[in-house]
């Protein structure tokens, strides 16, 4: 069941990885979209980390069951409590400062949480450490306030928060500047704490760091 279950969950991840290389997503919900903002080298780049993970699970698993080389059984206990460890860091960060869900990171989480079960169930008590780990980490992101965001915006009335990559909004600058109208340019990516983003997300971002109300003028 166990070596299944890895297998299974590298076939997961692949479909994503494959999915999003046509630009689709297995995950379709504004949880998903908002938590892929957030990483510094594409969401990509942990789709890989995760398919390694459940490919070296299921080869090692794969040893130890046809090849009686039950010193895999060590490796396999270290890459799941590592694995669990670092899922309490993911769960922890989209529900106390994302506070959104990403259905594909749960339905992760969910295939290690199986895989950590399955092995104390098969009596290797070792990967317990990583559950402990899961909790200590989800728990001190509870525990542990976000740095406060102080922002200090201009006072003129017209502010226009805009995206070094937006096309849109180099064409809105440009039609204001024909008309001589009298708007700040604020680059949305200085105001959004650092998460970057030129779409609806950042613009949110920088809007609440400012703490300002969603009307009209913030964004376009």
């Amino acid at each position: 069941i166990f070596l299944t279950t890895a297998i299974l969950g590298a076939l997961f991840v692949i479909i994503e990885i494959i999915l999003q290389f046509v630009g689709k997503s297995i995950c379709e919900t504004e949880g998903c979209k908002l938590i892929a903002q957030y990483t510094r080298f594409n969401d990509i780049s942990i789709l890989l980390i995760g398919f390694f993970t459940f490919t070296a699970l299921s080869l090692m698993s794969f040893m130890s069951l046809y090849r009686n080389r039950t010193r895999f059984d060590r490796y396999i206990n270290l890459i799941l409590v590592v694995s669990l460890s670092a899922e309490g860091f993911f769960s922890g960060y989209q529900v106390f400062r994302l506070h959104n869900i990403c259905a594909f990171c749960l339905t992760t989480f969910c295939l290690f949480l199986a895989l950590g079960i399955l092995r104390i169930l098969y009596g290797e008590k070792d990967v317990i450490a990583g559950f402990v780990s899961f909790s200590g980490v989800f728990a001190l992101f509870y525990l542990v306030l976000p740095a406060g965001v102080t922002v200090h915006l201009p006072e003129e009335e017209l502010l226009l928060f805009y995206g070094r990559d937006c096309k849109y909004c180099a064409e809105v600058m440009k039609e204001m500047k024909e008309n001589n109208l009298k708007v700040v340019t604020l680059p949305v990516d200085e105001y959004s704490g650092g998460g970057g983003g030129s779409d609806a997300y950042g613009f949110d971002r920088a809007r609440r760091a400012a703490g300002a109300p969603d009307r009209p003028g913030w964004r376009m």
